[in-house]
């Protein structure tokens, strides 16, 4: 999980889905939202 966020690098509007082993989800979605200086409730 990590490795994929640290692959994301955080861009806005980029979307990552990402299997997973022993938890009840099957998948989960990874969102960028951008620097942490732009984010506001706007952005989302």
């Amino acid at each position: 999980m990590k490795q994929s966020i640290n692959d994301m690098g955080g861009v806005f509007g980029k979307l990552s889905i990402i299997p997973t082993t022993g938890t009840s989800a099957q998948r989960i979605l990874l969102a960028g939202l951008g620097k942490k200086e732009n984010f506001t409730n706007d952005t989302i």
